[in-house]
């Protein structure tokens, strides 16, 4: 039992941090002056170039003028569309709770809600980790708080 108490811990904390994720993201566009990660995050697209042709370059604080009616029209990957649902998550958080009370009775549909629970978050925070590091645009020697590098 004490492994599905762990789990479904891991599974909730998970979840939860992607929606707030998810939420700082649509609070930010909300704004009308959404940064480059909001705008990533939301679309899947991190090449700045491909931002900055679809929505003209960013101001110098790094945000882009684009209404939230314009941001929701922007094309979305596909892996943003099955990997970042707000209702996955929350049925997750919901599954991991059950599964926790069938622990507690000591049934087995516990480890069946979980499974496909974790391994829905694994692949979500997995892939999202996976396209940041491939596809985050920072010229090296770039962060993302700094200028960016112009040539001589």
């Amino acid at each position: 039992m004490i492994y599905i108490v762990v789990l479904s811990v891991v599974v909730i904390t998970a979840a939860v941090a992607s929606l707030l994720g998810s939420w700082h993201t649509r609070r930010d566009i909300t704004t009308g002056r959404p940064t480059y990660l909001s705008l990533a995050d939301r679309t899947g697209i991190w090449d700045r170039n491909e931002l900055a042709r679809l929505l003209g370059p960013p101001d110098k604080d790094d945000r882009y003028p684009v209404t939230p009616r314009a941001a929701a029209t922007l094309p979305r990957r596909i892996w943003v569309r099955v990997l970042d649902s707000a209702l996955l998550d929350t049925g997750c958080i919901v599954l991991a709770v059950v599964s926790i009370g069938l622990a507690t009775s000591g049934s087995v549909a516990s480890w069946c809600l979980l499974a496909p629970c974790g391994c829905y978050q694994l692949a979500s925070w997995s892939w999202a980790a996976y396209v940041v590091v491939k596809d985050a645009s920072w010229q090296e020697g770039e962060s993302q708080d700094s200028e960016p590098k112009t040539p001589p």
